[in-house]
Formats: C-alpha cells, sequence, structure tokens
C-alpha cells in the first residue's frame, strides 16, 4: 500500500480497523511519533511498533503509545556485540533481549519455580530446548534436565544478572573454522 500514513482514508484501505499490529517505520522521527499517536488513537488495542533513528525519541515513543520501539543504535549495538562476543543475543525492542543459556548446574533437577529464576535474576524463561526439541512456555513445576538449554528474555540488566546468579550457566565456547 502506497500512500499518505497520516490519511484515514489510505489507513483504511491499508486495513488498520481490524489490524492486531502496527509497524510504524518512516525516516522521520517526530513523523514516527505523530504517526504512533494517531495510529494509538484508531487501534487502542493494537501491538505498535515504532522506530527511532535518535536514542533521545525512544522514550517519547513509548509515551506516544508504542508498545515497542527500535532503535538504529540498540539494534546496531546488539549486532556489533553479538559479532565481538560470538553471541546469539536477539534484540526485541529497545533494551529487551531474547538469549540463551544451558541449564546452569544450580538448576538441573530443579524447576524454574523452585530457583525463582524470574525474582533472582529479572530473566523470563520463554522456551526449553533438550536435543532438537524446544518446549515454548515449559512447566515452571517439572524439573530441568542437565544439558538443556533455556531461552530467556531480559532486560539488560537482567542478561547480565543470570551468569552472576548462575555461575555455572557460562556459555558454552563455540568453535569457529580458522582460515591458514
Amino acid at each position: 500500500m502506497i500512500g499518505d500514513a497520516a490519511d484515514r482514508a489510505v489507513l483504511t484501505e491499508a486495513g488498520i480497523d481490524g489490524a492486531e499490529a502496527i509497524m510504524i517505520t518512516t525516516h522521520d522521527d517526530d513523523m514516527n511519533v505523530y504517526l504512533t499517536r494517531y495510529c494509538r488513537g484508531l487501534r487502542p488495542e493494537a501491538r505498535i511498533v515504532s522506530r527511532s533513528r535518535l536514542d533521545r525519541n525512544v522514550t517519547t515513543l513509548y509515551r506516544a503509545g508504542a508498545d515497542a520501539v527500535l532503535s538504529y543504535a540498540s539494534t546496531g549495538s546488539a549486532a556489533i556485540w553479538n559479532q565481538f562476543r560470538r553471541d546469539e543475543t536477539l534484540l526485541v525492542a529497545h533494551g529487551l533481549n531474547v538469549f540463551r543459556s544451558p541449564v546452569p548446574r544450580e538448576l538441573v533437577g530443579r524447576s524454574l519455580a523452585d530457583g525463582h529464576v524470574h525474582r533472582r535474576t529479572g530473566c523470563n524463561v520463554v522456551a526449553l530446548q533438550v536435543g532438537d526439541d524446544i518446549e515454548a512456555n515449559p512447566d515452571p513445576h517439572e524439573p530441568l534436565p542437565a544439558g538443556g538449554e533455556l531461552v530467556l528474555v531480559a532486560t539488560d540488566e537482567g542478561k547480565a544478572r543470570f551468569p552472576v546468579v548462575f555461575p555455572h550457566a557460562r556459555r558454552r565456547s563455540r568453535t569457529r573454522p580458522t582460515s591458514r
């Protein structure tokens, strides 16, 4: 759909009246703030994701009604850190990350509820992988297996706190081919 996103007729033709989610990605932060506010008024229950070129506008976009904001700085820094750390962190929104960790020795045989993972780290476990099997939203009362891998969502602070609280959750080293 091509047209002026501030024009109600264009938005109607694009299907805003039934949209469950709206993504706002113009190259102008001021326009993104305006459109976020406008779309929030039209679709209060819709999920709105907006882009910010400048970090200083992230808070403004949240105040305008965005549910999630992706800034150039946050997505760029996540990509750079992933390269340097040989990491696989996925930036979901500004300040919110998805990452993996081996099940810490401290939690093997214990449940997520017994380990108080969220309360102690601020991290939410969203999946458990054992071999090729991935269980989304694992039962918080089931014991965690040795050799499993947790998929977690957390802020930068929560992600940094996880290996402090669970020191035996250090990432497995990954080998990379070297050129000769």
